[in-house]
This record gives C-alpha cells, structure tokens and sequence, in this order.
C-alpha cells in the first residue's frame, strides 16, 4: 500500500516519541523508529519499522538515513531527568544530545529532509512569559545550566546551516512541561510523574516538596506530538513555544 511518506522517528520509545509513531501510523506514514529500547506501546504493522541504533555512531546515522530516504525526520530524542540528576551527572545530557543531534542534523541537510526538532521551554532563563526570540539574549537558569545547553547547542547549529548554506528546512518547537501515558514513574521522574506515583503508592497522604509557590505550564504528550506532525506537514521554518498558554 502507497504511504505519504517515510519519517523518521528518533527517540521513538519515549514519551513523545511513542504517540508520535502512532499518530503517524494512523495518518498514513511509513514509520522508522529508532531509539536503544522498545516500547510495548508501538505500532505492529507493516507501515513501522523498529531499529534498535545509538545514534551517537556517526556512521550507522549515515547509512540509516543512505537506506531509508526519508521524507521527514521528527527528532523526539532527549535526555529526560530530574534536576539533581543534572547537577550531578552534567555528562548524561551534553554528551549524548551534542553527538546525536550533530549527526541528525547533518544527515538532514544531507539528504534534504525536512526535520522537527525539539527543543524545551528550558532553554529560556527563568521568566514569567517566554518569548521565542530573546533566548540568546539571556542565561537560562542555573537549574536547568546543563540540560538547556544540550538544547541550545542543536538549535544554533541549525542556524548556522541556515546561514552558510541557507538550508532552512527544519522546525524548532519548545514544549513546556510534558506529560501523559509512557511518561517515567520510576527513579528520577518530573514532578507529575513523580507525583502520580506517591499517589498510586499512598495509603492516606503523600509528602509534597517545596513550599507550593513554583507554577509550571504543563503539556499533553499527545498535542506536541500533534503539533510536530502539522509543522513538518505545513512545512513551518519557525522556531515555536509549544504549551497550554497557563500555569
């Protein structure tokens, strides 16, 4: 059966990257998704392909993308974590986004493939409003130092392809706070993970940290994976915040 197209789908056994190989499965695309783990959760059907790859080998990047010709690249890649993991293990995130997105990147203006890549709302300094073009005029938060610099680094590459080879076919998108099903519950969960597990654990009470004054915009899971899917459809060269607009 004709598809729409082959997209790739990188990190495809998280917590977007599973709603988005759905979602595509669903509209018609042919899948490939690649990630270091498999997801119970992902499409059984002819339309989506499996490849098990660390895409820090520059190598099986290039011959991945050498086979497949895709249409379209989806980059739902990330190091997912809670502060303390970041402050201690700075490493966990630089290093594996530097190298995969480096090579991701590189494949894309290669072969002249659209690409979505997604970002975070953690990339701006703290603030009550983010506003997409102000992030290289400020610091982000000491909090976030080393994850949004995992984030930063990928987005200024790109535009450094838009200026010396005026490559300009690629999305960035922020989401705020994500959440929703194939989320982590285990050891080093964001805060509604973590807190649907002390509920689901709980007999009478949960212990809550903090003092209750921080707000957070939350996002579904399910709407950015909706929302990365119409930019590459729309081809959107823009660089977006995605959330629900409240805290």
């Amino acid at each position: 059966m004709k598809t729409k197209g082959i997209i790739l789908v990188t990190g495809c056994s998280g917590l977007v990257g599973t709603h988005l190989c759905n979602k595509l499965e669903t509209k018609g695309y042919s899948v490939v998704g690649v990630d270091i783990k498999h997801s119970p959760a992902l499409p059984e059907s002819d339309n989506f392909t499996f490849d098990f790859m660390d895409l820090r080998d520059a190598d099986n990047v290039n011959v991945l993308f050498e086979q497949y010709k895709f249409d379209g690249v989806i980059n739902a890649f990330g190091i997912k974590g809670s502060p303390i993991r970041a402050k201690e293990s700075p490493l966990d995130f630089l290093e594996p986004s530097i190298k995969v997105n480096t090579n991701i990147i590189e494949n894309s203006h290669k072969h002249n493939c659209w690409l979505v890549f997604m970002s975070s709302v953690g990339v701006y300094e703290p603030a009550e409003v983010f506003v997409e073009d102000t992030v290289w005029k400020t610091l982000p938060s000491q909090h976030d130092w080393y994850p949004s610099w995992s984030k930063r680094v990928p987005e200024l590459y790109l535009e450094a392809y838009g200026v010396q080879h005026d490559w300009k076919n690629w999305t960035v998108v922020r989401p705020a706070n994500i959440f929703g099903e194939y989320d982590n519950f285990g050891d080093g969960a964001t805060v509604i993970g973590a807190t649907i597990k002390k509920v689901f654990n709980a007999t009478n009470e949960i212990e809550a940290w903090g003092d209750g004054t921080p707000t957070r915009d939350f996002i579904y899971a399910d709407d950015v994976a909706e929302a990365c899917i119409k930019c590459f459809e729309d081809k959107l060269h823009i660089t977006t915040n995605l959330g629900s607009g409240e805290e």
